[in-house]
């Protein structure tokens, strides 16, 4: 009876094993992102006003830099007036790159848009199946938490889903993402990809070379804008470059600004290449970390975040993404 029993209970327990093991790579993991305890609060520096640094802050400093004394164009008739020059990093957006297709993981593990599990990827390197998809919402932390309201130049919108790139099909397929960036057959070359070697180094440093648009430094080239990536092999580098390029494709689309430089001390206008020194990376999901600011292109080895960013079981990755600002605050 003995020999009898003991395969029954071995199979069972390996049926079991495989069913939670099932139930868990379908369940959608998450928890809702606190806006005060999951962020990096150094990201905020430096932050220099009239030419005067407040803060040296945050190792990573790539910014234009603000004259003390601005003019622009007054908000009232357009008439030229005189400001004072301002330059902080600004808490815009959330960003998530889901494995499961409707997994939005920093409200809570919902599980939305069952119609785009035919969307989620297997990272079967075979069938070239690395597509990861981005939940994008807007999220300004400082309007949200009444922070810097006398700058007057602060992103006021409140929280609302941005993009949800389930429902672009140009974003699942290399060949339809071609409409967006038709240049792609120029920067596909291997003249282009040698031309990526100074951006990977300087990246490493934490300056980004933004005249080497189609670089992301250690994240491999950006080219097509889609959610396919290069290095899934690894998640948080390959998640990190499918940011990349949804952001970049952001600004192609007029959806993203520039927001430093001459061009706009003013005013953030649009612009087609984007400027990737602007932005700051702060992992939030699954694990909030409270190390050096993350620049696009910098190595995963060089964040130096404990624990890491990705669990075995957590492929999914989820950002805060900071945005240098200017500002000429008119008096």
């Amino acid at each position: 009876m003995r020999l009898l029993i003991e395969p029954l209970l071995r199979l069972c327990l390996c049926v079991c094993l495989l069913v939670v093991s099932g139930f868990s790579h379908a369940l959608c993991n998450g928890r809702i992102y606190n806006p005060i305890t999951d962020t990096n609060w150094n990201n905020m520096f430096p932050i220099t006003i009239a030419g005067v640094q407040a803060n040296t802050g945050a190792t990573d400093q790539p910014m234009h830099k603000e004259p003390p004394v601005c003019l622009c164009p007054g908000r009232l008739f357009g008439a030229t007036i005189p400001g004072i020059g301002i330059t902080y990093w600004e808490p815009v957006y959330v960003a998530e790159v889901a494995k499961d297709g409707g997994c939005l993981s920093t409200v809570g593990g919902i599980d939305s848009m069952s119609f785009a599990k035919n969307l989620n990827s297997t990272h079967n390197k075979q069938a070239r199946d690395d597509r990861m998809q981005v939940h994008w919402y807007q999220y300004p932390v400082f309007s949200i938490v009444r922070l810097f309201a006398d700058f007057g130049c602060l992103s006021t919108s409140g929280f609302s889903v941005g993009y949800l790139t389930e429902l672009d099909p140009t974003h699942q397929n290399d060949q339809w993402g071609v409409v967006f960036s038709p240049e792609v057959v120029l920067f596909s070359s291997p003249i282009a990809y040698l031309a990526c070697i100074p951006d990977v180094i300087s990246s490493a440093f934490g300056y980004p070379i933004d005249p080497l648009f189609w670089c992301s430094g250690s994240q491999s080239p950006v080219y097509p804008l889609t959610g396919n990536s290069s290095i899934f092999d690894s998640s948080s580098p390959g998640n990190v470059q499918i940011l990349a390029k949804f952001m970049y494709k952001q600004h192609r689309i007029g959806m993203l600004f520039q927001t430093i430089g001459p061009s706009a001390i003013c005013f953030a206008h649009p612009n087609p290449i984007w400027t990737r020194s602007q932005y700051r990376l702060d992992p939030i999901w699954p694990v909030a970390t409270f190390t050096d600011s993350i620049n696009f292109g910098k190595p995963e080895a060089l964040w130096s975040l404990i624990p890491p960013s990705n669990y075995p079981t957590h492929e999914d990755s989820a950002y805060l993404i900071w945005v240098a600002k200017q500002c000429c605050m008119r008096i």
